[in-house]
């Protein structure tokens, strides 16, 4: 079989192997979004005929119960969800299960599990466009961080969350947005500008529903609650009147307690423990225990504080080890590493590709260059013949005839072509190698423009004497 032939089928199966895995590549991209159902979970628009429609045991009906706050489900099932869908390399729909998996791990307490979680729906997200999902999780992981105490990072959510709910062009996502920027700035004891900041989202309210109006003055009252206690009050009270949401509760109950109204204070803490977070518990509970432990009524303090640290040692459980920060900087790490080990895979098969190509251009050129050696030789005998013949009859030239004279002309004529051929040989090569060493494209050359450049560069530069070595 003609060793040409060979390399055009291997060439062959190069380009189709790459064109196989840019067709690959394009399918990858084709991922299938989240279904309109999902984005309305997602936004919170759900009701309870949605909630009826899907309580089977699908993947929508879980994250419907996970929005709706339904404490039976599991932050490892979401976890489970989110594993199957990254292996099928369905980037929304894992991120948004590992969204759902932080927000009922954060409901019930374990902070770090969700910090991780989030930190993965993260990353998922930078494979996908839909900005509601990276402006949730942005949501969340500053959520996170402000709980945790990590305000710089906090902060750092707080504007990115605001950045993508500008995309999302919704109201309520760019009032909750401006709103967590006001938490983050008054951390850093900028009253006034994170009033300010505050006091910009109120613009918002017509869009809000009845809960999310109670959640806007409940914020705004936080943010009075040591400037000015009768506004923060004022404020706390406005929200129960719309919605007794338990913050809120939480909130006007500490004004009472600094008021002196004890009684009352610890009715709305106890209201507001029925169905509070376990941050929010604990927030509660550690103002049960000061207050009674400040008017000197130790029994209750203890009672409270021995609750404290129930609370407190589920929390703890459930964090594991280590902070919250180092727990995102792991999931950094680890997907800094992935990303390292892709770079290094594809050096390799870059590396492979190459090589392949070298050895298969390397035969190429010594098959070529045995071929035109060959042909040289039979020219070079050929050229001998000639001249020896012309020789021959040019010798006997008294005896010559006009058939001789001719065959002098032919023999002549065809010993031009072939000197003729060689320099055409030597001058294209020379021609088609200078384009090659500025970089111009080869891809107009037909099979004698290679030929000649092989002949040009084995004469010039000792292939020849390479391989006969």
């Amino acid at each position: 079989m003609d060793l040409t032939i060979s390399i055009r089928v291997i060439l062959a199966g190069i380009f189709i192997s790459l064109a196989s895995l840019g067709i690959f590549s394009c399918q990858r991209q084709e991922e299938k979004r989240l279904t309109l159902e999902e984005k309305a979970v997602l936004n919170g628009n759900i009701d309870d005929d949605c909630a009826r429609n899907n309580s089977d045991n699908s993947f929508l009906s879980a994250i419907i119960r996970a929005e709706k706050g339904d404490s039976d489900i599991s932050p490892h099932k979401m976890e489970e969800y989110a594993e199957q869908f990254h292996s099928e390399r369905q980037h929304e729909r894992a991120a948004l299960a590992y969204y759902y998996q932080a927000k009922t791990a954060y409901a019930s307490g374990n902070v770090h599990m969700a910090a991780g979680a989030l930190k993965k729906a993260e990353k998922l997200t930078d494979k996908t466009t839909d900005t509601l999902l990276q402006h949730q999780i942005a949501t969340l992981l500053f959520l996170v961080n402000y709980y945790y105490g990590n305000r710089d990072t906090a902060l750092e959510y707080a504007h990115r969350t605001r950045r993508y709910a500008m995309l999302t062009n919704d109201s309520v996502n760019i009032y909750r947005a401006i709103s967590f920027q006001g938490a983050a700035i008054l951390e850093f004891g900028r009253l006034k500008e994170a009033i300010d900041t505050m006091k910009s989202s109120m613009r918002y309210a017509p869009a809000l529903n009845t809960k999310q109006k109670a959640r806007m003055y409940n914020n705004l009252g936080f943010m009075f609650k040591d400037s000015d206690i009768n506004i923060a009050k004022e404020f706390y009270e406005k929200s129960i009147s719309l919605k007794p949401i338990n913050a809120a509760i939480a909130n006007l109950a500490y004004v009472y307690a600094r008021e002196g109204q004890l009684q009352i204070a610890d009715s709305l803490w106890r209201k507001a423990l029925n169905t509070a977070s376990m941050p929010l518990k604990e927030q509660i509970l550690d103002n049960i225990f000061h207050m009674r432990r400040d008017i000197g009524d130790f029994e209750s303090a203890c009672i409270a504080a021995d609750s404290l640290m129930s609370v407190r040692d589920t929390i703890s459980k459930r964090r594991e080890e280590g902070s919250v920060h180092a727990e995102q900087m792991k999931v950094e790490h680890e997907y800094e590493q992935m990303l390292s080990l892709n770079r290094i895979r594809l050096l390799t098969m870059g590396i492979i590709v190459a090589v392949l190509l070298t050895i298969i251009m390397r035969i190429y050129f010594f098959y070529r260059h045995a071929k035109l050696k060959e042909e040289m030789m039979r020219n070079h005998m050929m050229e001998d013949a000639l001249s020896r013949r012309i020789e021959e009859l040019q010798q006997n030239a008294e005896t010559a005839t006009k058939e001789r004279t001719d065959e002098i002309a032919r023999l002549n004529k065809k010993l031009s072509e072939l000197k003729s051929r060689q320099t055409e040989i030597y001058a294209n090569g020379i021609t088609r190698f200078r384009e090659i060493m500025e970089g111009k494209s080869i891809v107009n050359w037909k099979k004698r423009d290679l030929d000649d450049c092989v002949e040009y560069y084995s004469r010039e530069f000792g292939i020849r004497n390479t391989i006969k070595s």
